[in-house]
């Protein structure tokens, strides 16, 4: 996996439990088209009705044994129906049992040119992936710290969800700040697992687009004309999906494998990362105390090492890279139209951000005098905060007035900064809360990239607020209105 810059890891073994599946759909309707025994047609009919209607395996099992006894010379149908057995032996986690019928499969009915080469892709591998263990609209949250246990950032990791044409897929988001910014939104086939798309952009490094398409992933890097064409041999996954991936490698003391992943922002680049699982062990975060797997990756020279819940879940509960160690903060399920609201009862306030948004409080040595709170955006566009102070806090002549302070706070950022310009026409005054305000609008330098910043001041009830975000200027048109909305939704005392 990535260190925590590039945050994210691994994909390859777990070969096609997966790339079999995809066929599934094919095997559901073939028995139309072919001269079979209409009894054992219909019974094979019956059996995947069995199995994906009414998710009795049991039942699908036993007509799928009688089918293979009795079909005798209609190898197509018995094949079909010995394809399908190993799978249901899949589906409840008997992987011994899933290995005999592959086995039997490609012994048995070895003229059945696509089950035969699906059924030896899964005994190469050696192991399966498990079934999806998270719920649609699953969001982790993660503090980031240092060993010492300074707070530095957050981190979260979300599911959705989706279909194309029919076709379901999953969703998987990420992002992280820590004094840095990245985002991810990868989508995968929910039959194959096989990745589709991947946007992946990091505040310091760039952005890269990845589209796979059949065995060939084409990576273009923002800025660039250039599109990298890369061959993928063998099953190859996105390194941006790879902390779920992990969620579904049959992980258990003793468990090993090496995992094969592309990464779109290290020049689509494939990689080999072995993987070796110990456990359990208790690891306690701010979430709770849990069980855990702990799966050691070997990336180049350096080890990361991540933690997975044993229960049914399979949670990722930690993980350690470079650095730096995250914990799991909190377990959420949200919802793509409920908004998010974030209560201080220290200050009296409450803000409300669009549905995705994500609220961290950060650390600070004065915690019983501010509260600054990190917003992170469902698409990574900005870095927003909002800083509330006892209004005593602001020393004269900053406190005259909302004007005095932003101005104040601006001299304070020409410091650090090695350009910060304010735009002469962009001062507004407005209320918040009821409450005068001004904000301003300017261009500053950061990290050896333009960036715009705007700010908000104002002082309500007996308390200083000061909104502000940065963003990448061809970005602020689009998300100048979330960032209004938020500000007009503060709600004091």
């Amino acid at each position: 996996m990535k260190t925590i810059m590039l945050n994210s890891t691994a994909a390859r073994r777990a070969r096609h439990a997966l790339s079999w599946c995809s066929i599934i759909g094919l095997l559901a309707v073939a028995p139309a088209a072919w001269a079979v025994d209409p009894t054992l047609a219909e019974m094979l009919e019956l059996g995947i009705y069995s199995e994906e209607t009414k998710g009795d395996l049991d039942a699908a099992m036993r007509l799928y044994e009688q089918i293979v006894a009795e079909a005798d010379a209609n190898h197509e149908l018995a094949a079909q129906a010995q394809f399908r057995l190993a799978m249901c032996h899949h589906k409840q986690g008997d992987f011994a049992a899933a290995t005999a019928a592959f086995e039997t499969l490609v012994r048995d009915f070895p003229n059945q040119g696509d089950l035969v080469s699906l059924a030896n892709e899964y005994l190469a591998a050696g192991a399966a992936l498990l079934p999806a263990p998270w719920a649609d609209g699953e969001e982790l949250q993660f503090n980031v710290r240092f060993p010492t246990g300074v707070k530095i950032g957050a981190a979260r990791y979300g599911v959705q969800s989706d279909e194309i044409d029919g076709r379901k897929f999953w969703r998987f988001s990420s992002q992280l700040f820590a004094g840095v910014q990245q985002w991810s939104s990868v989508e995968v086939d929910a039959d194959t697992f096989k990745p589709m798309s991947c946007r992946w952009k990091h505040s310091l490094i760039g952005e890269a687009v990845t589209v796979y398409t059949g065995g060939t992933a084409d990576v273009k890097v923002k800025g660039t004309d250039e599109v990298k064409h890369v061959d993928l041999e063998g099953p190859v996954y996105d390194n941006e999906q790879a902390i779920q991936l992990m969620r579904r490698l049959p992980l258990a003391d003793g468990y090993s494998t090496t995992l094969k992943v592309l990464t779109g922002l290290g020049g689509g680049n494939i990689i080999s990362v072995p993987v070796e699982v110990s456990g359990p062990v208790t690891v306690s975060v701010p979430a709770g105390t849990f069980a855990c797997h702990k799966a050691t990756l070997k990336v180049g020279p350096s080890e990361q090492i991540f933690w997975y819940s044993t229960d049914k879940h399979r949670y990722l509960v930690k993980f350690e890279a470079g650095s730096v160690v995250v914990e799991l903060a909190r377990i959420n399920q949200t919802t793509d139209d409920v908004p998010v609201r974030y209560r201080d009862e220290a200050f009296g306030f409450t803000l409300t951000a669009p549905a995705g948004w994500m609220f961290d409080r950060q650390e600070t040595a004065d915690v019983a005098d501010r509260t600054n709170l990190l917003l992170l955006d469902p698409a990574g566009m900005a870095v927003m905060k909002v800083n509330v102070r006892s209004f005593e806090r602001v020393s004269p002549p900053a406190n005259e007035a909302p004007r005095a302070w932003a101005e104040h706070e601006i001299a304070e950022g020409r410091k650090q900064m090695r350009r910060f310009d304010v735009r002469a026409d962009s001062w507004r005054e407005l209320t918040v809360a009821g409450q005068p305000a001004v904000s301003f609008v300017g261009d500053i330098d950061q990290r050896q990239k333009p960036e715009v910043i705007v700010g908000v001041y104002s002082f309500i009830d007996g308390n200083a607020v000061e909104f502000y975000f940065t963003i990448a200027p061809d970005d602020y048109d689009a998300f100048r209105p979330q960032f209004d909305a938020i500000v007009s939704a503060y709600e004091g005392r």
